[in-house]
């Protein structure tokens, strides 16, 4: 969506200023998507028509009484504000799922009514490969109505399927659940449709504590069920914030694995990992995976693929490199040794991919997203990557590529909160904090050094983002990599209020 939307911008712009050689390198665009009109994982399961286009279980969808967990000023369009959609009302903070689709579907459609005319609905990729004598990427697609095959040629590709393309079920629970015959209904949370069925004067169980359990047991209440348990394996997630729920309905059970079967197939029995203690659950009705989403990058050939969330790429940091002072230094130093194995690929850089293209084969571009502000941040690397297909970005050497990434990872090194995900050995040292059972400062969120430690994350982020705007001729300007002008720094404190 938003990168056709980019080009009917660019398209305009280039129109009025008369720049004839720039419309003529606009591309001429193929678009695939699987599901039978626009929307992708943002409609829910109720959205679509009764023929829905494919009949792959795989493909996810939000459930329908999401809201989202970024406040709706880190999603609001350059070019399209909530007020110009909803006019002068009152909106909440967090925003529920059919009203953001409904505003960035309308966002991209306002000035193009006929702006998914090149959209092939209802067709599946199948594969897509890269053929070096030719330099053609090799597209073989199924219509998912005909069954038709068709095989096409392209010059350049881009990678949009998502990062939550498809349902991420936990394989160990699931093979318990159906090995032992579990007689109640087992589905993940992008599937639950017509919820009132599954949880309407039953009792059910949602595996995962995170942003989906919580919402899904607030919606279960709604409903009218009986009884909702939480099974939280890591004990920090979302759901794990709340000191009360309505009516005294869920109970989290935390740190307990599902282990079997009980009950002619009617119950569910939890257990700790050194089996010092069981759980049973009787009379449950429905299971829910609360457990994510996972890329959708099956497609493509192997060549053509980043390991998104999946591997860990190592990195040696440079010999005798030592981290800048920070409101940590005065606890815990800067000669912390960093691992030998640094584990980059985390959202921010993939070392095998330089500002959204793929290094190993330019033609291959990817938009994807790692912040707090998805949609933002989606809208300008479909930018990003429509200023590389036309020239208007200059493609490095790989040589440059690799330094310039291996420059990121450096200074990714230097925000606390991001090196502790990289960093094994710092991560020991700052967990070493908490000694004693006497939370050290680090461990309160409400603490303004806290704060400041997860602001200087995000303003890295945004940073980044700076830097491919400018670079890219974004309409919208946030500043520079080296210093964020005011909406920049706005950006920085939405995210903090957040």
């Amino acid at each position: 969506m938003f990168f056709l939307h980019s080009m009917e911008v660019k398209r305009g712009m280039m129109e009025e200023a008369g720049d004839t050689d720039g419309l003529e390198r606009l591309p001429l665009v193929d678009v695939f998507e699987k599901r039978s009109e626009p929307g992708g994982v943002w409609k829910a399961n109720r959205d679509f028509t009764q023929d829905e286009s494919t009949d792959d279980t795989e493909t996810a969808n939000m459930y329908e009484a999401l809201w989202t967990n970024a406040p709706k000023e880190s999603i609001e369009f350059y070019d399209y504000t909530f007020e110009d959609h909803f006019g002068d009302v009152d909106l909440p903070l967090y925003m529920p799922r059919q009203a953001i689709l409904e505003y960035f579907t309308a966002r991209v459609m306002r000035k193009n009514p006929n702006i998914f005319e090149n959209v092939h609905f209802s067709t599946t990729v199948i594969s897509v490969k890269y053929n070096k004598d030719r330099k053609k990427f090799v597209v073989t697609t199924r219509n998912n109505r005909t069954k038709e095959k068709k095989i096409t040629e392209y010059d350049k590709c881009v990678w949009a399927a998502g990062l939550e393309g498809k349902p991420n079920i936990p394989e160990e629970v699931d093979n318990v659940l159906r090995k032992e015959s579990f007689r109640g209904n087992i589905i993940h949370s992008s599937k639950v449709g017509n919820f009132t069925k599954y949880v309407e004067n039953k009792r059910i169980l949602l595996v995962g504590d995170s942003l989906s359990a919580e919402d899904l047991a607030l919606q279960a209440i709604k409903l009218g069920v009986e009884r909702v348990y939480i099974s939280s394996r890591s004990g920090g997630g979302a759901a794990m914030y709340h000191a009360a729920w309505p009516y005294n309905k869920v109970e989290i059970i935390e740190k307990m694995n599902v282990t079997s079967v009980i009950q002619d197939g009617l119950g569910i029995r939890l257990t700790f990992p050194n089996d010092s203690e069981v759980l049973d659950l009787n009379n449950i009705a429905t299971v829910v995976y609360c457990t994510g989403y996972t890329e959708e990058d099956d497609m493509l050939d192997q060549d053509l693929q980043i390991q998104v969330e999946k591997e860990y790429t190592p990195y040696t940091m440079p010999l005798g490199w030592k981290m800048k002072n920070n409101v940590l230094t005065e606890y815990i130093g800067v000669d912390i040794e960093p691992h030998p194995e640094i584990k980059c690929c985390l959202g921010y850089i993939y070392m095998d991919l330089y500002r959204n293209l793929l290094i190993s084969n330019p033609s291959m571009f990817y938009i994807s997203h790692s912040s707090a502000m998805p949609l933002f941040e989606t809208d300008v690397y479909a930018w990003m990557s429509l200023s590389y297909i036309m020239g208007d970005i200059e493609i490095p050497t790989e040589e440059e590529m690799r330094r310039q990434n291996d420059a990121d990872v450096l200074d990714l090194m230097e925000v606390i909160e991001i090196r502790y995900l990289m960093d094994h050995n710092y991560a020991a040292v700052n967990d070493a904090l908490n000694e004693e059972g006497k939370e050290h400062w680090s461990w309160d969120i409400t603490d303004p050094r806290t704060l400041q430690s997860y602001m200087e994350q995000d303003k890295y982020h945004i940073k980044i983002m700076a830097r491919d705007m400018r670079d890219s001729k974004y309409p919208l300007d946030i500043g520079t990599y080296e210093k964020l002008n005011k909406k920049g720094l706005q950006l920085v404190e939405n995210n903090k209020e957040g």
